[in-house]
This record gives structure tokens, C-alpha cells and sequence, in this order.
């Protein structure tokens, strides 16, 4: 018969419970899906849902666990950049950032894979955020990592999720230096294959509401667009597909901060590979991270 065969409890099926074809409950329908309108169900697995109910026994308020980690979805651009083995170039998670005081600051660093948590293969920042929540703080997670092509395990013991937001709130940009006052108003198309940049000038950081305090070139022209997404798996992107888009600020080269074309021209000298990972600030200043080829 089928897995899910039956709601029970609400009629209105907002909040039920599914059963199989036995009776017996593997799990709970939260929002019921509507396909007029386009809106999707929402269901729990049984096996989510236990564990949150056993601690509710006991403390009313469920508390989640936090690692404090800034992840990205593996893509082909980032495997050709850190010259990932082909066996772990479409698995796995990307740290950009360990947030500094956090729980993994300490074990994980920017350029680590994530690839799998408590032996389960990990592929989407989505499952990997709610594993770590459903653990709850003082568990105990293990991890094998790629870190320089060498896959290593790593323990540790996770926090609150409340204790990393409050780090969070007085986390501060790490202190960086400064460009020099006098940078010349120059562009560039050849650092990046399909990209120009530019020294990021006065004017610019008012053209693009560039937050104060932030470094690093601008991007001002852009080859792709939204119809241009690649279908393949395997193969390297363009910067639009990869995520580039005009007036973001390219702040870091592999993990290394830049401030200026001729700085990364000087970064780029060394690369032996197709692509280099760059550090973003995007709209509002929100941190990413992009897979660029180099000509």
C-alpha cells in the first residue's frame, strides 16, 4: 500500500497527523498544499518530529543547536577554484566563513568541504542547518571535511542558537586595510572572464549604495543573463549563472581580502587553476561567495 494513506485530526488538514497504510503516525501535515494557487504542503517526518516531542516533556521551550558556520552549496566553478577530486566535486558544503566566538570557529576554517554529519552524506545547506537544530546544543556532531584534498574528521559540541544570534548581533567586519585615499578611477574586463570591474571610487559607492567600511572592487558589467542557466552538472558556469550580479562588491580572491584591480591582478598571477572562489558583498551587504574563470 502507500507510505501515507490517511490524515487524522484536523478536518481542515492544517494540522494532522499521517498515518500509513498500517495506522500507524509517520508524521504531521502542518500546511496542506494548494495547487490553484501554487502554495506547497508542509510535512514533518515522525523521526523530526520525536525528538522535539520528547524534550517538550521536559522543557516547554525547544532549544536548537547552532554551529555558526557560513555554507554554500558545492558547483562545479568552486571544485575547479580549490581543485576538489572529482570524487567530492558534487558533494558536500563550502565554508566561507566561521563566524569568529561560534561553536566551529575553532575546528572549521574558510575553504573547508563539509561532507557529511554524524556519517550522513550532506548536500544542501537547508538539511544541514535543520540536522544541526534537531541535535540541540551540547550534543555532540562528527564531520569529515575536505580541507587541501585531505579528508579529515572532526567532533564537536554544538551551542545554542539563541548564544550564536547574540555573538552575531556584535560580530564586526574583521579589520582590513584600508585602500590607498588616492586609488585611480580604473576599470578592468581581463581579471575575470565576462566580468568588469572597477576601483571602487566615491561616485560608485553612491551608484551602488555601497555600505561605508566596505573594501574591495566593484563589478560593473556582467555577460549572461536570467535564461542563460546551465543544464550540465559538470561543467563551469558563466559569472551571471554563477551568481555575479552589477554593483556587488568583490572583496576577497581565495579566501584572501582585495581592495583594489591591481592588488588582484597581483593575486591572480599565482592561480594555476581555471577559476578562483571570490568573496561578495551583495545587495544590502549580504556575504557570498562566487565560482569566477579566469582568462
Amino acid at each position: 500500500g502507500r507510505s501515507v494513506s490517511r490524515a487524522v485530526g484536523r478536518s481542515d488538514g492544517r494540522f494532522s497527523g499521517r498515518t500509513d497504510s498500517n495506522g500507524r503516525l509517520v508524521g504531521f501535515q502542518i500546511a496542506r498544499g494548494d495547487k490553484r494557487s501554487g502554495e506547497n504542503g508542509f510535512f514533518i517526518p515522525i523521526h523530526h518530529a520525536m525528538p522535539v516531542l520528547e524534550t517538550l516533556k521536559d522543557h516547554p521551550v525547544v532549544e536548537r543547536g547552532a554551529l555558526g558556520l557560513g555554507l554554500f552549496e558545492m558547483r562545479p566553478n568552486f571544485a575547479e577554484a580549490l581543485a576538489v577530486p572529482a570524487e567530492y566535486s558534487q558533494t558536500g558544503l563550502l565554508v566561507g566563513e566561521a563566524i569568529a566566538g561560534g561553536p566551529a570557529s575553532s575546528a572549521f576554517f574558510a575553504g573547508d568541504i563539509v561532507l557529511s554529519l554524524n556519517e550522513e552524506p550532506i548536500r544542501k545547506v537547508k538539511q544541514f542547518r535543520n540536522e544541526i537544530g534537531y541535535l540541540g546544543p551540547g550534543s555532540k556532531a562528527r564531520f569529515r571535511i575536505l580541507r587541501s584534498g585531505n579528508v579529515q574528521k572532526v567532533e564537536i559540541e554544538l551551542g545554542k542558537l539563541e548564544d550564536l544570534l547574540r555573538i552575531m548581533e556584535q560580530y564586526t567586519e574583521p579589520d582590513r586595510k584600508e585602500p590607498p585615499s588616492n586609488l585611480p578611477a580604473r576599470t578592468s574586463n581581463t581579471l575575470f572572464t565576462d566580468v568588469e570591474v572597477a576601483n571602487l571610487t566615491e561616485e560608485l559607492r553612491k551608484e551602488h549604495e555601497i555600505t561605508a567600511g566596505f573594501h574591495g572592487i566593484v563589478v560593473t558589467h556582467v555577460v549572461g543573463n536570467e535564461d542563460s542557466d546551465s543544464e550540465e552538472k559538470n561543467v563551469l558556469v558563466g559569472p551571471y549563472e554563477a551568481g555575479l550580479r552589477v554593483g556587488y562588491l568583490i572583496t576577497e580572491i581565495n579566501f584572501q581580502p582585495v581592495t583594489s584591480i591591481e592588488e588582484a591582478a597581483k593575486k591572480l598571477e599565482s592561480v594555476s587553476r581555471k577559476a578562483v572562489v571570490v568573496g561578495l558583498k551583495a545587495e544590502k551587504g549580504r556575504d557570498s561567495l562566487a565560482g569566477l574563470q579566469i582568462p
